[in-house]
């Protein structure tokens, strides 16, 4: 049950996970050649 509900929080979960840390590492990207 447990891993029943992992599985579907992950479903909708990685989309937005991924896309704000892909948004995080470019912005990070984006700061330290601003920075250079």
């Amino acid at each position: 049950i447990i891993f029943g509900n992992v599985t579907e929080k992950s479903e909708s979960g990685p989309s937005l996970l991924g896309g704000a840390m892909s948004i995080f590492s470019s912005l990070n990207r984006f700061m330290k050649a601003i920075s250079r």
